[in-house]
C-alpha cells in the first residue's frame, strides 16, 4: 500500500500490483482500516487490473475485469476453491512456498475438497469465473488484496481470513 510511505507512488520500495483483488469492502466508501480508498482508483489508472468479491455492484466491482457476487458467508469455500485452481495447475510461486510456507501439503489436500466445479453453486458464482480469477491472481507477477471488516466480522471470520492469506502467500 503506497500511502504507508512518505513518497507514496515513488517509494523506491513499493511495487504496483499488477492485479488486485478487493475482497468484501467498498474502500472508496468505507476505510474502517485506514486505507485511503481513492489509492485504489490511482491503482486503476496506473494499470492495476481488479477482482471484485462482492455480494453487491460496487463502483469498483463494476469497474473490475472479473466480479464475483460471492453469497455472503462463503467467501472462505471460494478462496479454498481459487486455491485448488492454483494448485492444481501449478501456478503458485514453489521457490517461495518451499522457503516459506509452512503446510503447504495439508493446504493443497484441503483445497482440493474444494473443486470449483462443487464451490460455484454453493457460493453463487460461476465455476469458470472462479477459475478465471484464481489464474488472474496467480498469473500476476505482484498480486495483493485490500479485504474489509466483512471478512473479519462474521461467524467464520478467522477461517476465512486464513485461506485469504494462504491463496496470498502461495
Amino acid at each position: 500500500c503506497a500511502q504507508m510511505y512518505e513518497e507514496s507512488f515513488e517509494h523506491p520500495e513499493w511495487r504496483r500490483p499488477d492485479v488486485m483483488i478487493v475482497w468484501g469492502c467498498d474502500p472508496l466508501k468505507s476505510n474502517s482500516d485506514g486505507f485511503w480508498g481513492h489509492w485504489v482508483v490511482d491503482l486503476m489508472k496506473q494499470g492495476t487490473r481488479f477482482i471484485t468479491v462482492d455480494p453487491d455492484l460496487t463502483w469498483i466491482a463494476a469497474k473490475s475485469e472479473i466480479h464475483l457476487p460471492v453469497r455472503p458467508g462463503t467467501d472462505a469455500a471460494l478462496a479454498l476453491a481459487m486455491i485448488d485452481v492454483i494448485c492444481k495447475e501449478d501456478l503458485y510461486d514453489h521457490d517461495f512456498v518451499s522457503r516459506w510456507c509452512y503446510g503447504f501439503d495439508e493446504l493443497e489436500a484441503r483445497a482440493a475438497e474444494y473443486p470449483a466445479d462443487e464451490v460455484a453453486p454453493v457460493v453463487g458464482v460461476e465455476a469458470e469465473d472462479i477459475r478465471r480469477a484464481a489464474r488472474m491472481y496467480a498469473n500476476a507477477e505482484v498480486g495483493s488484496v485490500q479485504w474489509g471488516v466483512s471478512v473479519d466480522m462474521h461467524t467464520h471470520g478467522v477461517a476465512t481470513a486464513h485461506a485469504i492469506m494462504c491463496l496470498w502467500s502461495i
